[in-house]
């Protein structure tokens, strides 16, 4: 019984550590190095590190469509020539 719970908490980590890999892997945000330092903390530190990168990659997954507003939804409503609209 005990082993089974044991092996179900086992196979959660891995497959967190698996996913939150797959989304640092597809990330364009971070360099080379910076990726592979990432996944060594996941792996070596996997509830806290798989926690802590996943955060931060949400975070940056997410910020896009926070600053990426486009023109009209910061109220600008140019006659579209590019000359600011004024």
């Amino acid at each position: 019984m005990i082993n089974d719970f044991l092996l179900i908490f086992i196979l959660l980590i891995l497959l967190g550590n698996i996913y939150t890999s797959y989304q640092l892997f597809k990330s364009d945000f971070y360099e080379k190095t910076q990726k592979i330092v990432q996944f060594f903390i996941i792996w070596c530190i996997p509830i806290i590190g798989m926690s802590l990168i996943l955060f931060f990659i949400k975070d940056e997954l997410s910020e896009p469509s926070k600053s990426n507003n486009n023109a009209y939804e910061n109220g600008y409503e140019g006659d579209g020539d590019g000359s600011g609209g004024d």
